[in-house]
Parts: C-alpha cells; sequence; structure tokens
C-alpha cells in the first residue's frame, strides 16, 4: 500500500450541532493522511454555510471547551455518488438532521414526511449503491430508520440508545466478540461499517479505506466480497461457498432428541365430534386454563365471523374454534372471498397422515371425524346461501390507474359494507396453506380486522391466519405485539398444501358423495406432491413486531397461543394467535375469556402451551432458535 492510497478520493463527512470534536478530527486528518479529500457536509438551508457547535461533557469535574465546525457544502446540492465514502458524525447530528422544519403533520402524510428530511433521503440514494461505503457510528443509524427498507436485514451495531429504533426498522443487531475493546467495536456488512461509540473512529476509517480499496481478506461479518466487486478467483468462492453454508445450517434447527408428541386435542376434539361437548366443558376448561372462574354466555346477537380461504384450509384449525364459540353463545358466521364453502386439506382429516417436520400423526381420529362433521356442514351452508361472499361485500383497494375518483368511490363503498358487518364481536382467522394465497394480504378482511381491532373487539389467527394481522394497516396493528406463528421448525420441506382447481372441485364432489376415503386417498389433487406451501412467517413476524422479544413460538411440538392484551386499556380488541395446527382450541378459550369472563386476564401478555395452564412468557420463551442460539438477557416488560 502507498502511503497515499485514497489520492483521488473524497469522503464526506455528515456533520451537524452536538458533534464529538476528536471524532471528526480524526476523520479531517486520518483521511487526509491517506491522501484523500474531507468535505464537511450538511443541510445548510440556502445559506453558502453553515457552523456548528460541538457537545459539551464533563470531564475531570469540568465541561469541555465549546468549538465549532463549519460545512459548506450543502447535502441537498451534492449527489452521494460523488464521494467514495460517506461517514455520519456519532453523538446528535443524525438527530439534529431528522428535523424536516416547520410543517403541518398528519396521519396522512406522517410516514412520507418522516423520510422526507434532506438527510434521510441523502442516505436513502447512499444506501442503494454499494459501490459507496458508508460509515455509521454510533448514533448515525436514526438516519437510516426513516427508510427501513434500506437497513433491514443488515448486521449491524450501534449506541444502545438507537437499538430499539433499528431492531424495529428490521436491522439485525451484531455485537462484536466478548472483550473487543472499545476502539475496535466494528461491524462491517458489505458497504456498511458501524461502531458502538465515536471511540472506534480510527478503526472505522481504517476499515472504510480497505473497503474503498477492496483490499483481500476478511472484510467484516458481511464476508469476503467487498462491494462493487465479482468475486471470480475461486478461492474466495470457495470460502464464500462454506460461509453461506455455516450460515444456513446455524439458521436451521434440528433438536438432539425428539420429544414426545401427543395431541393436545385428542380428547376435546373426541367430544366435539360425539356431540357432548357443551357450555360445562368450555367454562371448565377455561378455569382450568386460564384462571378464570366465571364465564358468561355471549349476549344475544353477538356475531364471530370466521374468516377463510376456499381451500387449503387444516381443519383443525377451523373446526375447533368453531364449536367452542358456538357452544359460548356466539352466532358464529363463515366468509369467503367468493362465498364458496371451505375445502380443508385432505391430509388434515387423514388418521394416518405423518407431519413430514416431526415425523409424527397429527390428526387424532376425532379431529379427522369432526373434520368431516363440518366439512359437510359448510358445503350445506353454501347452499343455503349462508356463507358470506367478501366479494361484492367489501370492495378490493383500487390500484393506481383508477385514479383518484376511484378512491372516493371506494371509501363510500367500504363503509357500506363494513356497516354489514358491524354486530360482529370477534374475527377469527383460521391458517393452512390456503391462507398464505388468499389472506395474507388482502385488502378486504385488512379492512375487517382494522374495524374490529378499532371496536376493541378480540381478534383470533392461527398459522399462517396471523399473516393477514401483520399486514393489517400496513403492520401498524401488530407493531409491538407479543405474538406466535407458525415457525421453522414447523416449515414442511416437502409440502402437502397446493391444489388445482381441477382437485378443489374433486374434493367438493366427494364431499358431496359422503366419500371420506377419496377426499383424504386421491393424490391427483395437488399441482404436485413435493410442493411446498410454506413461507419464513416467523421472520415477517419479528420484522413486523419489532425488537425481537416479540414472536414466542416455541420450536417443540407442542401446541402455542399467545394473548396480548396490552392495548385493551387503549381502547383496541386483544390480539391472541395460535402457532400452528392444534393451537385454534386455546386460542378461542382465550378469546372467549377475554370477552366473556367476569375477570380480567393475569397478565397482559400470556401463553398457552400444552395441557399447561396459561403464564406470562419468560425470556426463554422468546423465540431465538432460527437466529442459531439462544437469547442472554431478559426480555423488556
Amino acid at each position: 500500500m502507498t502511503s497515499r492510497p485514497l489520492a483521488d478520493k473524497k469522503i464526506a463527512v455528515v456533520v451537524e450541532s452536538q458533534y464529538i470534536p476528536r471524532e471528526v478530527r480524526i476523520y479531517q486528518q486520518r483521511f487526509a493522511d491517506f491522501g484523500a479529500t474531507v468535505e464537511l457536509v450538511s443541510r445548510l438551508w440556502g445559506a453558502p454555510s453553515q457552523t456548528f457547535f460541538s457537545t459539551v461533557e464533563i470531564e475531570d469535574g469540568q465541561p469541555t471547551p465549546l468549538e465549532f465546525v463549519t460545512a459548506t457544502v450543502d447535502l441537498e446540492a451534492v449527489e452521494p455518488d460523488e464521494y467514495a465514502a460517506i461517514i455520519v458524525a456519532a453523538n446528535y447530528p443524525s438527530v439534529r438532521l431528522r428535523w424536516i422544519g416547520d410543517v403541518v403533520i398528519n396521519s396522512d402524510n406522517a410516514v412520507e414526511l418522516a423520510r422526507s428530511a434532506p438527510a434521510a433521503r441523502f442516505l436513502r440514494r447512499a444506501m442503494g449503491n454499494p459501490a459507496i461505503v458508508k460509515g455509521l457510528p454510533c448514533h448515525a443509524l436514526w438516519l437510516l430508520t426513516p427508510s427501513p427498507e434500506t437497513l433491514a436485514g443488515r448486521r449491524v451495531t450501534c449506541n444502545q440508545v438507537v437499538l430499539s429504533d433499528v431492531l424495529n426498522a428490521g436491522g439485525v443487531y451484531t455485537p462484536t466478540p466478548p472483550g473487543t475493546p472499545l476502539d475496535q467495536q466494528i461491524v462491517t456488512d458489505g458497504d456498511l461499517v458501524t461502531s458502538t461509540s465515536w471511540h472506534a473512529s480510527e478503526a472505522l476509517v481504517d476499515r472504510i479505506r480497505d473497503l474503498i480499496l477492496q483490499l483481500p481478506g476478511d472484510l467484516g461479518v458481511a464476508g469476503l466480497q467487498p462491494p462493487g466487486l465479482r468475486a471470480t478467483d475461486r478461492s474466495v468462492l470457495k470460502a464464500i461457498a462454506a460461509r453461506t453454508a455455516e450460515r444456513m445450517a446455524s439458521m436451521t434447527f434440528v433438536p438432539g432428541t425428539i420429544p414426545d408428541l401427543t395431541v393436545p386435542t385428542a380428547e376435546v376434539a373426541s367430544i366435539m365430534a360425539a356431540g357432548h361437548y357443551d357450555f360445562d366443558r368450555l367454562s371448565a376448561d377455561v378455569s382450568n386454563k386460564l384462571g378464570i372462574s366465571g364465564l358468561t354466555p355471549a349476549p344475544s346477537g353477538s356475531v364471530c365471523l370466521f374468516v377463510v380461504a376456499h381451500h387449503g384450509v387444516w381443519a383443525s384449525e377451523l373446526t375447533l374454534a368453531m364449536k367452542a364459540f358456538e357452544v359460548a353463545g356466539y352466532d358464529v358466521r363463515i366468509a369467503t372471498l367468493t362465498g364458496e364453502a371451505p375445502i380443508f386439506l385432505p391430509a388434515s382429516l387423514n388418521e394416518n397422515f405423518e407431519d413430514p417436520s416431526w415425523g409424527a400423526g397429527w390428526v387424532t381420529s376425532g379431529e379427522a371425524e369432526l373434520g368431516w362433521q363440518i366439512q359437510t356442514r359448510l358445503l350445506q351452508l353454501e347452499k343455503d346461501g349462508k356463507i358470506t361472499a367478501l366479494d361484492g361485500l367489501i370492495p378490493a383497494r383500487p390500484q393506481a390507474r383508477a385514479g383518484l375518483a376511484a378512491k372516493d368511490s371506494y371509501r363510500q363503498r367500504l363503509s357500506a359494507g363494513l356497516e354489514m358487518l358491524i354486530d360482529v364481536r370477534c374475527v377469527v382467522v383460521p391458517g393452512g396453506s390456503g391462507a398464505i394465497i388468499d389472506l395474507a394480504d388482502n385488502s378486504q378482511l385488512e379492512a375487517i380486522l382494522e374495524m374490529a381491532h378499532t371496536a376493541g373487539h378480540p381478534i383470533l389467527t392461527v398459522c399462517y391466519g396471523t399473516l393477514a394481522a401483520l399486514y393489517a394497516e400496513d403492520g401498524a396493528m401488530m407493531r409491538g405485539i407479543s405474538h406466535t406463528i407458525h415457525n421453522r421448525a414447523d416449515d414442511f420441506v416437502t409440502g402437502t398444501g397446493a391444489l388445482t382447481d381441477e382437485g378443489v372441485r374433486k374434493l367438493r364432489g366427494y364431499v358431496e358423495a359422503g366419500d371420506l376415503t377419496s377426499f383424504i386417498n386421491d393424490a391427483s389433487v395437488w399441482t404436485t406432491f413435493m410442493r411446498s406451501p410454506t413461507t419464513k412467517a416467523e421472520v415477517l413476524g419479528e420484522a413486523v413486531g419489532g425488537p425481537g422479544a416479540q414472536v414466542i413460538s416455541p420450536y417443540t411440538p407442542d401446541s402455542c397461543a399467545v394473548i396480548d392484551t396490552s392495548r385493551v386499556a387503549m381502547g383496541k380488541g386483544a390480539i391472541i394467535t395460535g402457532r400452528s395446527i392444534h393451537c385454534s382450541y386455546d386460542g378461542a378459550l382465550a378469546t372467549i375469556a377475554q370477552q366473556l369472563g367476569n375477570e380480567p386476564l393475569s397478565s397482559t401478555v400470556l401463553m398457552m402451551t400444552g395441557n399447561e395452564k396459561a403464564r406470562a412468557p419468560g425470556w426463554d420463551d422468546y423465540n431465538a432458535n432460527h437466529r442459531g442460539g439462544p437469547r442472554s438477557a431478559t426480555p423488556a416488560t
């Protein structure tokens, strides 16, 4: 390396008031020693320059002297591409640079205004060019959080006061190895270099220099490949392959021993199938599992609306909850997009079905019998015109080509449609592979969920049905909400959920004919037996929910339901989620108890697993398995 390896490079240092003088001097002097030109860049507010004051700290009982720097480059008048690297000064410049100006903020423009601060736009454009190295020490990631798409999935470190914002934006907090000195605590993810504090400024400069020069070697957590360079050396490619395999293996869950596999709903499903499930049994289960002894039937006219995919539904995710709500006194109504009866996945009625994830039989005789009873009943409800068709009742969100006039028409039609559902007191969204296709990001269901939630009514989602809640209100409904969802331990690598249209027609015919044997055994109903119906739902759950202590999804075959009533005090409805196929019953018990019990639940967040009593989750219950290891801190309260 020559003594001035960066002689033809420009470095931008973004500054504002309350900067740290020693840090900025390191950038100016060290990059100059490498031959680079350093420019102080900021928002100049239409002036030729702006002078900023330093932060003041107490050292040895005395305040540090006030210092000043002057920026002459306006970040609104310069392109990020002019620089080899862009560094945002640590401490509070990033906070001050998020100031938009004297503007009126309302619910319609808040998101766009947050993204419109000139410094946020400047960094957003820089993040779009991997050839520019970005140095964001200490607090500086605050300039990326208005644009979470630039931070989502990136491995970073930061000052702890920024941590929740970084996690909420989808950043992956990556600590440096234990014992790393403060002045060496930096993390590299490709073109992004972050540090815990300004004390690592010299190391930050050196790492940025190496990335600009594309020096060989391990350049940080991201791997071996510098930004903007295609790997052609076979030894580098082999090392990248090994690193990729290591990361994928670390995110793969395989237990040392397979735990005992039992179906916690086996007994209650048999009782339901035999027609002996009643209010006394419901009350007993609510008392045993939730500690609420007083349960009163739902007031007359209370509607529980099940919004269901018309195909690919796992039977027990609908049937167990449906029977519980009916016995509780609700008028249970079924809605699909088209008004057609939901068609259960054949595997969910097959007692011989073996779950490929855990190698176990998940369908008990009671569940199979109950599923067939209700499948037959659902087709009769369709014939009687008693399945609600959301199409026609709830308009779909207009798209861009419809023009502005369509927006007002949509609002009026949506209001009229939702008024037809004002008797709904709770909403249930079962899962199964069909929910991924029909309901995950469906604007009709989203409107129903938002209305129920705002009215203070509980929402119960199960398995992949929870995807609908995660997308609702563009993620705002589930922000900060503890929940469970289908996890990667449960995901099928080879699936059983992709039905053809002809396959659905065949299944309907078997139900009409009372032919259960053909219903569960006709392999021709699938697009291909090896097609996977799964999605990494827990990854979305963590990203939307916010900080990692939001997803509670144990990597065990036990059932799991999570009840979050944290917004009830604000007049919003409780959010109840079930992890997988046997969790709808616990979810129904919790929903019924929350609405019809004569006393509140014992905690704002509760979890129910197996046949155990509901309890407040502890740190070990929070899902960390797909990240390759247990957590080591305590959950936020």
